[in-house]
């Protein structure tokens, strides 16, 4: 249940601040009007500090350190996709609406699960799927929709972020 508060903003706590959570979430959180970043969480000290500094909001070494606090409605999980089903599990069991980067879990049972405790304690799951607003997908959209290439018959295709740093899972 979203608590009460004087402002009509969500409050929301990012776990996981790897280089993309850096680069593209709390931009965006800090760009919406809708919700107001009070933490982040990570296992990082380095980064822990720096991002809650420039971020001017709390910081936490862990998951469970951040959800002990009672500062925030919504839990953006940005780990590692190994980790979502886990880490979706304990947001919902603290009563927190989850908000969870793609890929949201490993299967479809896992899937189903966070969705069913979530909704028997009336909490949203949200999943990210930021590659359909990226300019690549976009271009693409006009081309097909401005008849720029033919008429488009099939179409596969395979939207990948490169690893540039094999240490970019903390």
């Amino acid at each position: 249940m979203i608590k009460s508060s004087p402002s009509p903003r969500l409050s929301i706590a990012v776990h996981g601040i790897g280089a993309h959570a850096q680069r593209t979430v709390l931009p965006a959180i800090k760009q919406c009007d809708a919700v107001e970043l009070v933490g982040i969480s990570t296992r990082n000290s380095e980064v822990r500090e720096t991002q809650s500094a420039a971020w001017d909001c709390s910081g936490w070494s862990t998951l469970d350190e951040m959800l002990a606090s009672a500062d925030m409605d919504v839990v953006f999980i940005a780990s590692p996709i190994r980790c979502h089903f886990e880490d979706g599990q304990k947001v919902i069991e603290a009563g927190r609406h989850l908000w969870c980067e793609k890929s949201f879990t490993h299967d479809t049972a896992q899937a189903a699960t966070l969705v069913e405790v979530a909704a028997s304690k009336d909490l949203a799951v949200c999943v990210s799927m930021a590659p359909v607003y990226h300019h690549q997908f976009q271009m693409l959209k006009a081309l097909i929709a401005d008849n720029a290439i033919g008429k488009v018959r099939s179409l596969a295709s395979q939207f990948a972020f490169p690893h540039t740093d094999s240490d970019n899972s903390k």
